[in-house]
């Protein structure tokens, strides 16, 4: 695999990353192995590169006040106990399954989201709505996150589904993720599976082009045109899944 290949990728993965909140590791790591990186390392990559990218988004939109505690800190316990079950359950549970079912939810829940007219009314900063509904907003993508290897877009539909506005909810989600893939971070760091080169190439992409999604969803543009553009995402990202790894095609 050629090295300058990895900083477009992060660019890629970067922009979407600070525009919905979810996209980097849903975007680069299959890339990588297409691109025929090990698998274990192009992971370690992607988990510690993440790391590095989610605490850069989550103090773009911490710095312009979108972001909550109330959501990010029982969103993340959460995420990081259901990941340690998802993980168990990867080997019990055919892959088939586990990706049938993510698929659906994410296909069904983009369209839901693409579909929700701007009038529909939100919780401002989710203060309306129930501590047990975040857990569980951190239990679903982040027992995905264990049983398949990707939870960002379950997690940020989990959220906006919970009528989190949004911004605050991208914000939220990626302190969260902060915390759940650093977590991630030092385990694959202790295993030595984390290659430098590779993660840092893909940082120096990224970093420019989480700036500039970033700002775009900060500055310009207004909650629902966001929430159509993440749903279509998420919807697209689902439907891919059904189709290459349930129906083959």
């Amino acid at each position: 695999m050629l090295p300058h290949v990895l900083p477009a990728l992060g660019f890629v993965g970067g922009f979407l990353l600070g525009l919905v909140g979810f996209g980097w590791g849903s975007t680069i790591l299959p890339l990588l192995i297409l691109l025929e990186a090990d698998p274990k390392v192009a992971i370690g990559a992607v988990v510690t590169s993440n790391t590095v990218m989610c605490l850069l988004g989550s103090l773009r939109y911490g710095n312009s006040k979108l972001f909550s505690w109330r959501v990010a800190a029982p969103t993340a316990a959460a995420a990081i106990s259901a990941a340690l079950v998802g993980t168990a359950f990867s080997t019990l549970l055919p892959g088939k399954v586990v990706v049938a079912v993510l698929g659906l939810y994410l296909t069904v829940g983009g369209v839901s989201l693409a579909l929700r007219p701007p009038s529909f009314k939100r919780s401002p900063d989710g203060a309306t709505v129930a501590l047990w509904k975040f857990v569980a907003g951190g239990a679903i993508p982040g027992f995905f996150e264990g049983a398949y290897g990707s939870g960002g877009p379950a997690g940020m539909l989990t959220l906006m589904m919970l009528r989190v506005p949004v911004k605050v909810a991208i914000g939220s989600w990626l302190t969260a993720s902060l915390l759940s893939q650093g977590a991630a971070s030092v385990v694959y760091g202790v295993q030595g599976i984390v290659d430098p080169v590779m993660t840092g190439l893909l940082v120096v992409g990224g970093i420019p082009a989480m700036i500039l999604g970033s700002h775009i969803t900060i500055k310009r543009l207004a909650d629902s045109t966001i929430e159509r553009v993440a749903g279509l995402a998420i919807f697209l990202l689902g439907s891919r899944l059904i189709a290459i790894n349930v129906l083959h095609f």
